[in-house]
């Protein structure tokens, strides 16, 4: 706590000396210009001077409270109400890839919205056009991750060995003995004459 310097004392009766009296007064000048906060902000207090929870939300005022008013880190996720921060607060464009943490924004979170991911999948045997043209042959592949047909948005060929592909239709659906439901029944072809492992390459993707 600043303490008032009192550097004279006078007592009853007493002639006060002028200049002690000028260096009472002149010191009560240093105290007030230099400890008391002032309206102008030429002397400002600190955090020490602001009891804990003295800030309530009848001493904010809209647009009162300023980033240059505001110590960097100093609004924690404790000091946010839940809820509190809605659509209205942000501003457009704001939040960009460095504002989300890893994972933050999951399926849940996504209304409206439904992402996509894929599979790859090597098939041998592929019959040549060479030999049957525009006719291929019939392969079944699975799909791992626990994906079903239902997940499926669509199936492509990714790549051929020195080769191109053509794939004429695929088959999805659950049918005992046929197909289960994370199956799917590929037509294709390769289009090569030198490769005769007929090795095939299909990316299938679907819904997150």
């Amino acid at each position: 706590m600043a303490t008032l310097p009192i550097d004279y004392t006078f007592s009853n009766g007493d002639v006060a000396n002028a200049n002690h009296v000028n260096t009472n007064f002149q010191s009560i000048k240093t105290f007030v210009e230099a400890s008391l906060v002032s309206t102008d902000g030429a002397v400002q207090a600190g955090t020490a001077a602001i009891a804990n929870n003295a800030v309530t939300t009848a001493k904010i005022l809209d647009s009162n409270v300023t980033t240059g008013k505001i110590a960097n880190d100093a609004v924690t996720a404790e000091k946010i109400a839940a809820g509190a921060v809605g659509a209205s607060e942000i501003a457009d464009g704001s939040v960009g890839t460095a504002e989300l943490a890893n994972g933050a924004v999951t399926a849940a979170k996504k209304s409206g919205f439904s992402g996509v991911t894929y599979q790859d999948f090597t098939i041998t045997g592929v019959i040549n056009d060479a030999d049957a043209f525009f006719q291929g042959s019939d392969h079944v592949i699975t799909f791992g991750g626990g994906k079903t047909y239902n997940d499926v948005v669509s199936i492509v060929p990714n790549a051929g060995t020195n080769s191109t592909v053509t794939l004429y239709h695929y088959e999805l659906g659950a049918q005992g003995g046929v197909l289960n439901n994370n199956q799917a029944r590929l037509n294709c072809s390769i289009s090569n004459n030198i490769d005769t492992g007929g090795n095939v390459n299909v990316r299938v993707w679907f819904f997150v």
